[in-house]
């Protein structure tokens, strides 16, 4: 027992315990009685899956104890679960009958139990329970703890990959919801949902966008990795492209020596005391005032617009505000521990950034500290900054002695560091280069000695006037023993010589000419070296002697040459058979090798000796032309190598092709998109005053009135006292304002004065930026008409559609927010199915197809979202495909923004907002084309996609059937045999419905009770308020099923029983 003590858990590895007591342990009391023992027989079988072993025959007796009270024995069945869930049919069985009770635990008072359950759930791969999956998560993305709702936002992933299609509209409802946390433990999970579930619906960031750049520095460091990714997307689609700043001419200037350190986060800061001193300019002097950083720095421009507060960010007034948030929020990263984080932050701001030079030196000097790490890190590094260095290699010129090759690098560190190194060729870095090639080169690895070649010769390109010194040292290496380096100096050779035009003929003759001697007393034995000789003896000295010398000692060992040796041997025979005619030793070597090669085994020097044989001889041809015109200067350098099609940093990026999952670096925006899209209350005001608007309570859902930004709705302290008194004392006013009843409307009216003095001043103040603090939505006054039925709350944090609402109540009622909890079952939100406006035999293989995502409109409440999805089922691209409203029409419609084009077999997804007026009537539409084609459609709604459900009380129901059961109350009945609860949910998901008593929902099918539902919807218009209001009422009895309707309108109501006839006998 003291060695079983000393060891803990590890004889569990070690041992081996009998199938059958294991049964027998797991078999024991479910109190806490047989809690040792279920614990001792769960760490068995976790021991012997860690050791490869099959334990799936144990599952039907680990999934009774679910039920057990013992957090550490449920959490290691839980582990057990998800390992054999989808094992075999017989665990996949059992593993459903175990849903209940992981549905109990949804419940369970402890949030590790609650967290731990939805993982199961979601676990389990089987397609059958999806529904169930989401009800799940749905319950637990509005849970109280942040870390259940960061499992559910985890959870997405897990139903994306086994449905990817049908559910993504409600995922993608999900993660809206989610990024509306103001937890930074689920922000991270969220944007990771979207990045991997729909990363094209940039559209759900807009109103998270400023939230994310204020807390990027609280989310955790993977968190902030993806949400760099996602953000850098984001802004190139939603922002313009900045002013760029030109790269600085002189080095000298671009880097001056600093002499006043400042803290990094003291850019708002500025010393009193230092206004009357003078400072060397230096792009780190960010709050400078004196006249020289005016004059060294006017293209860096302020992120408060101030002259006295400077930032390295740039860009100017051109700038926007939003874009300027981001940049200037992901600055603190580069400070970060986490490589991935910084290189994410440099990756933003080279593809968003205004390429300032403050900001180009953080950048190089975070990406050349994370760069000494471990090699995996440093090769990642290493190649984003040689592609960085390619474009931009001033980034990276003050640290060029950290790129200097050591003695343990590998060799594809080696490789990098020389591709960077050759890209920071300057004036006055070339000597220190070369010296430093002088040492690689006589390295013992004569694979790097290669490489350095190769970097000389790129040097020698980039610098012409170090090219003589580079090929004398080339010369030199020629003369090595060793065949690698010795072939690899020619090739440089012979691309330098290329370059050479004018005076410098006469040396590169004389290279040639010592090379060439080289070859033919046999100290030159490469292929590649000896080709390359003969081609520079027929390009620079084909009129020599040496060049005719050379080509007769080469013909007595033509056949022991290899291809490429033999084709350029050929081609030299050629050329100085042109250039001398005369010549008669010249001609007969010619005839003697063409000759030869009508008998090489090789046939492409069978096939060329063919083409040469008759371009000489054919009279038709010009062999001058042919073979002595002039060849174009080879480029050299290692742009090719870095440039590169992909994102910097990706995994594309490294093996140089499309993983599966990238996703590439948009193009910049082309026109201004309106800042109001990231305002929080953007969304929420509408495109018309409403004339029975009232004043809205103090619910948790309403807008906070200039609120700091770290004061959440969960949380009552704030980050400023003087913000949080501001903010109480409002808070009474309204209290006090609601409890009077008479002059409410000028109460309202001395709220917006107060509310528009506070703008006024948050404006004017240079602490507050209009990216910190949203603004409150605008207020409507109240109408001087009495409403005819009780109003609904305006808060309600699980409905999406909550927010629709024009009036509100003063509190929220306990019982609706459970029924929110529990009426997850109705999928509100989830698209409708596809129906087609354009047919391909119409539109000339131009197929349009769209749907109700009953998602909440950008522009205004009453309008609802249509995603189009456009096929080019031709075989032609279609271009320019637009869509237009047709003037007959009664609706309002705003369009999508028009698609350049479209290619064959491909598609497109786009968006458009139609107003139906609250109307059963189609609207026509004019598609258009590039092609100068017009086609009309109909976009048809339904009964459906009028309303959005509305969730009232009980009281205000039975009012508001009171009130219009004369104008629409029919009867219907015939038999059915589904259960009342899935009646419920079918209606309701079918005619967008809420029901106001979804804890009905939780009652067992079996009972036979007598029960009312009772349905609530509210039609889009900004006229009126217009209720269809709807009861299902089973009579268990006789079978029968009762459905009433009551709406204002009678032809609505009408068209709403027969729906929900048509949808229950379906």
């Amino acid at each position: 027992m003291a060695v079983r003590g000393i060891s803990g858990d590890a004889h569990f590895f070690e041992e081996s315990i009998n199938m059958e007591r294991i049964k027998k342990l797991l078999d024991n009391k479910t109190g806490s009685a047989g809690v040792s023992e279920k614990l001792q027989a769960m760490k068995t079988l976790l021991a012997m899956i860690s050791k490869g072993e099959d334990v799936s025959l144990f599952f039907a007796d680990v999934v009774k104890n679910v039920i057990v009270n013992s957090v550490e024995v449920k959490k290691m069945v839980y582990m057990y679960l998800v390992h054999y869930a989808d094992a075999n049919a017989q665990c996949r069985e059992l593993a459903l009958l175990s849903i209940n009770s992981f549905q109990k635990d949804l419940a369970d008072p402890n949030q590790l139990i609650r967290a731990l359950a939805l993982r199961v759930m979601t676990s389990i791969r089987v397609r059958d329970i999806i529904q169930i999956q989401l009800i799940a998560i749905r319950k637990c993305a509005g849970d109280s703890s942040p870390y259940v709702r960061k499992c559910a936002a985890n959870a997405l992933s897990k139903i994306h990959a086994m449905d990817s299609v049908d559910q993504k509209e409600v995922l993608a409802e999900i993660i809206a919801i989610l990024l509306d946390d103001t937890s930074t433990m689920v922000l991270g999970s969220a944007v990771q949902a979207l990045n991997e579930i729909c990363p094209d619906r940039m559209d759900l960031l807009h109103r998270s966008f400023r939230k994310l750049c204020h807390l990027l520095a609280d989310i955790d460091e993977w968190g902030q990795a993806v949400v760099m990714q996602v953000l850098t997307r984001y802004c190139r689609e939603q922002f313009q492209s900045p002013k760029q700043d030109p790269p600085p001419q002189n080095q000298k200037d671009q880097f001056p020596k600093r002499k006043v350190k400042k803290g990094f986060y003291s850019d708002e800061e500025e010393d009193p005391k230092s206004k009357n001193k003078s400072y060397a300019a230096s792009p780190f002097m960010l709050g400078s005032s004196s006249s020289m950083s005016r004059e060294h720095v006017p293209s860096v421009g302020s992120v408060f617009r101030s002259n006295d507060v400077a930032s390295g960010i740039g860009g100017g007034e051109e700038l926007d505000e939003d874009h300027r948030l981001l940049l200037r929020s992901s600055i603190p990263l580069l400070k970060s521990r986490n490589s991935a984080v910084v290189l994410a932050v440099s990756t933003l701001h080279y593809y968003c950034g205004t390429q300032s030079t403050a900001t180009c030196t953080l950048i190089g000097k975070s990406l050349v500290r994370i760069m000494r790490n471990q090699r995996e890190i440093q090769y990642v590094v290493l190649s984003v900054i040689a592609s960085m260095a390619t474009a931009r290699p001033d980034m990276f010129l003050p640290f060029l002695q950290d790129f200097f090759v050591r003695a343990t690098d590998p060799s594809y560190t080696r490789q990098l560091k020389l591709d960077i190194l050759t890209a920071l060729v300057t004036e006055d870095t070339v000597p220190t280069i070369l010296r430093e090639f002088q040492a690689y080169v006589r390295h013992v690895d004569k694979g790097f000695v290669t490489m350095t070649v190769r970097a000389l010769g790129r040097v020698a390109d980039a610098m012409p006037a170090v090219s003589e010194k580079c090929l004398k040292g080339l010369m030199r290496l020629v003369r090595s023993v060793h065949d690698s380096v010795v072939a690899e100096s020619v090739i440089v050779i012979r691309q330098l010589l290329q370059q050479v035009q004018g005076p410098n003929a006469a040396q590169s003759y004389k290279v040639v000419r010592s090379l060439a001697a080289m070859m033919v007393s046999g100290r030159v034995t490469s292929p590649s070296a000896r080709a390359s000789i003969l081609w520079m003896l027929g390009e620079f000295a084909a009129e020599e002697p040496v060049a005719g010398e050379t080509l007769r000692c080469m013909c007595t060992t033509f056949t022991e040459e290899e291809s490429e040796v033999k084709l350029q041997l050929l081609n030299l025979a050629v050329k100085l058979a042109l250039k001398n005619p005369s010549n008669q030793k010249v001609q007969l070597c010619l005839t003697y090798i063409v000759e030869l090669c009508k008998f090489d085994l090789d046939y492409d020097i069978r096939d060329r000796s063919r083409l040469i044989r008759a371009a000489l001889q054919g009279d038709g041809l010009r062999p001058q032309t042919l073979f002595l015109s002039k060849k174009p200067a080879p480029l050299i350098g290692c742009y090719e190598q870095t440039k590169s099609k992909f994102t910097l940093g990706s995994l594309s990026e490294l093996v140089h092709h499309t993983v599966p999952g990238y996703l590439p670096i948009p193009t910049w925006r082309v026109e201004k998109v309106d800042k109001k899209l990231r305002d929080g209350s953007a969304e929420v005001a509408p495109a018309k005053e409403s004339k029975s608007s009232s004043k809205p309570s103090r619910s948790k859902g309403r807008a906070p009135k200039a609120r700091g930004f770290y004061s959440s709705e969960d949380d009552d302290e704030s980050g400023s006292e003087e913000i949080s008194e501001e903010e109480d004392s409002d808070e009474d006013d309204e209290d006090e304002s609601e409890e009077e009843d008479a002059s409410e409307e000028e109460e309202e009216s001395e709220e917006e004065e107060e509310e528009s003095e506070e703008v006024e001043e948050s404006e004017e103040s240079e602490e507050e930026s209009s990216e910190e603090s949203e603004p409150a939505p605008p207020k409507k006054k109240t109408s001087k008409k009495a409403s005819p039925a009780p109003t609904p709350p305006t808060s309600n944090l699980l409905d999406p559609f909550d927010f629709l609402a024009s009036s509100s109540s003063s509190s929220v009622n306990s019982m609706s927010m459970m029924a929110d909890l529990s009426n997850l079952t109705m999928s509100a939100t989830a698209p409708t199915s596809r129906s087609i406006l354009l047919a391909s035999s119409v539109g000339d293989g131009l197929q349009i197809e769209y749907t109700y995502l009953r998602s909440p409109s950008m522009y205004a409440p009453n309008m609802i979202v249509v995603q189009c999805y456009l096929l080019n089922q031709s075989t032609t691209p279609i271009p320019r495909i637009r869509i237009a409203l047709d003037p007959s029409s009664h609706a309002q419609l705003i369009p999508f923004l028009e698609v350049p084009v479209v290619y064959p077999g491909s598609s497109s997804m786009v968006q458009l907002h139609v107003d139906f007026m609250g109307k059963l009537k189609g609207v026509n539409v004019e598609i258009q084309t590039g092609n100068d084609d017009s086609f009309s459609g109909v976009l048809q709604p339904t009964i459906g996609e009028l309303l959005h459900p509305f969730h009232v009380t009980p009281d205000q129901f039975a009012a508001l059937w009171t009130k219009n059961k004369i104008l629409s109350n029919e009867l219907q009945q015939f038999s059915t045999t589904m259960t009342l609860s899935s009646l419920t949910q079918q209606v309701c998901h079918a005619l967008n419905l809420s029901h106001i008593n979804p804890h009905q929902m939780l009652i067992p099918g079996n009972v036979q009770a007598p029960m009312v539902m009772q349905l609530c919807g509210k039609l889009r218009s900004d006229k009126k308020d217009v209720w269809l209001l709807a009861t299902i009422e089973m009579q268990y009895g006789n079978g029968v099923l009762r459905l009433q309707v009551s709406s204002g309108d009678v032809a609505l109501g009408e068209t709403l029983l027969d729906s929900m006839v048509d949808v229950i006998s379906n």
